[in-house]
């Protein structure tokens, strides 16, 4: 059973090679009921490869159950999203992506304290690189050309949590390195890898969003690939982390 769950997870991921570029090309004149369809499939496939993880590792602790439910959410918010673009589609997808962090968040704390009892939540040095990632992150947007906006200072909050979630990812994976724990460096890789592309993913979502005149098309490519290339790895830490 487990080599045919192996499997699935195996196609599951190759599925993602072949609808992420289906998408792109169906989207790349704006959204269409075939494009709602290949989107909501791609993000069916990273809800599916957290589900075979879990499955295949026999990992049914909380950590498990939290990233299951970030990658839930993450699957609302593709597919709200990806609706006629009105306010209650957009706050709601937005909300849906937003809660996700917090879950992706929370299963990162708690494995901390799993593997490590006497980390504390608030560390000063996440603290202080959290805000040095949320400052540069604000620069960053306003040199690509985002100009400041109610947009903008909505967005001030959401990149805080991204900036939370990659260090908090962060600081497990490279404690987990230099503690020497089974899989550390590949929960390092998996952890840091995941959050990290999900941060530049949203980043460039934002650009490609509120920037005017939009970048080239090639820019949105990156953006979706970096974005379901993130959910995959965060899917996958289920492997390696059980707390």
């Amino acid at each position: 059973m487990t080599t045919v769950l192996k499997i699935c997870f195996a196609i599951a991921a190759g599925l993602e090679f072949v609808f992420v570029p289906q998408f792109l090309k169906a989207s790349k004149n704006g959204r269409c009921t075939k494009s709602q369809i290949l989107k909501t499939v791609c993000a069916t496939l990273f809800v599916a490869a957290g589900v075979l993880a879990s499955a295949i590792a026999q990992n049914q602790s909380r950590y498990a159950h939290y990233i299951l439910i970030g990658l839930l959410l993450g699957w609302c918010g593709d597919f709200l999203l990806h609706l006629p673009p009105k306010p209650p589609f957009a706050l709601s997808g937005g909300l849906a992506f937003l809660a996700g962090h917090v879950f992706y968040i929370y299963a990162y704390c708690l494995a901390m304290k799993h593997y490590f009892p006497d980390a504390q939540f608030w560390d000063k040095h996440e603290l202080i690189a959290c805000a040095v990632i949320i400052v540069i992150g604000l620069a960053v947007l306003r040199l690509l050309g985002v100009k400041f906006s109610p947009l903008y200072l909505i967005g001030v909050p959401y990149v805080a949590m991204l900036a939370f979630m990659l260090v908090k990812a962060g600081s497990l994976g490279f404690k987990a390195v230099a503690a020497g724990l089974d899989n550390a460096v590949v929960m390092c890789i998996l952890l840091v890898g995941g959050a990290f592309l999900f941060a530049l993913s949203d980043m460039m979502l934002a650009v490609n969003s509120l920037r005017k005149p939009r970048p080239p098309y090639g820019y949105k490519i990156t953006c979706i690939i970096t974005y379901f290339t993130a959910q995959f790895l965060l899917a996958s830490t289920i492997f390696v982390i059980s707390a």
